[in-house]
């Protein structure tokens, strides 16, 4: 019996080693764009500030290596950052950055800088610590990169959810296909949301979930997580506004987007966390990030 026990705890570590997305730890979600200059990370610096209203701590990954907006925009790069981490030079602890109360960013690798490379046991470094941020973070998300290959893969599988971003134009929406179809199935499946943005009207996103939605079922036997999340352009912003207010359909269909992950990552137990207590000042940069983020989504 106890021979048996032994293999069977065997066969469960082997299993979540294989399988990261088991591990214990802080939830992942992983957002991606089917092509560069979609938004994707404008969105993920955007659903960060989000959460952080919702209650939540958050710390956001710039990990894309071929265009890492985030740590352009907002980091200071004093403490170094992904390429330190995954060089072993430092722990992800040591290179966090604050943003705004409730988020702080692992800045990427500048072009200037020494850009971070695809190890496998690296990342699985990485990511077990990224995991292991129980006391200081709620969830960690990903600003993976755009299209597919061994990097962004690898932080898909890890991830509890993946969110794909796309916009209605066909190109675009190939795109997004073709990276899905490059993706390991058995790790996706089930757990891919799609992002429809910058969309004129409700009926237009719909439109492009449902084609996208059934041609993955049809021809990959892929289902997707729930219906797609369609973000409108927002138009109703002036070139110095300083904050978006909720009835902005942007931000309500940012909320929105929040709330489902907070759900489908099991962040909450059947209810959405009172915001935390937070400065004014704190609260107002937020905003305006929020608004900055808002202009260039719709730039």
């Amino acid at each position: 019996m106890l021979d048996q026990a032994d293999k069977l705890r065997q066969l469960v570590r082997e299993t979540v080693k294989e399988h990261t997305v088991l591990q214990p730890g802080v939830p992942m979600v992983a957002v991606s764009g089917a092509r560069g200059g979609v938004g994707a990370s404008a969105i993920a610096l955007a659903l960060a500030l989000e959460l952080a209203q919702l209650g939540k701590r958050v710390v956001l990954v710039d990990a894309d290596l071929r265009a890492p907006r985030l740590t352009r925009s907002l980091s200071s790069s004093r403490n170094g950052g992904l390429a330190d981490v995954m060089n072993g030079r430092r722990a992800v602890s040591e290179v966090l950055e604050q943003i705004t109360e409730g988020v702080q960013l692992l800045p990427g690798s500048d072009v200037a800088n020494e850009a971070a490379e695809f190890n496998p046991r690296a990342m699985n470094r990485m990511i077990t610590e990224l995991r292991s941020l129980t006391n200081i973070a709620d969830v960690i998300l990903i600003d993976a990169g755009a299209g597919m290959n061994p990097w962004v893969e690898r932080f898909w599988t890890a991830s509890l959810q993946i969110l794909l971003l796309c916009t209605p134009q066909p190109s675009v929406v190939m795109d997004g296909y073709a990276a899905l179809k490059l993706a390991p199935w058995v790790d996706v499946d089930g757990k891919l949301h799609l992002v429809v943005n910058q969309c004129s009207d409700p009926v237009e996103g719909m439109r492009v979930s449902d084609s996208f939605t059934s041609t993955c079922r049809r021809f990959l036997g892929m289902k997707l997580l729930g219906e797609a999340a369609v973000l409108p352009s927002e138009k109703q912003l002036s070139s110095g506004a300083a904050t978006l207010s909720l009835r902005s359909p942007f931000r309500r269909s940012l909320r929105l987007l929040a709330a489902d992950l907070l759900s489908q990552t099991h962040m909450v137990k059947g209810r959405i966390d009172p915001p935390q207590s937070r400065s004014h000042e704190s609260g107002l940069q937020a905003e305006v990030l929020l608004a900055a983020v808002a202009q260039e989504f719709s730039a």
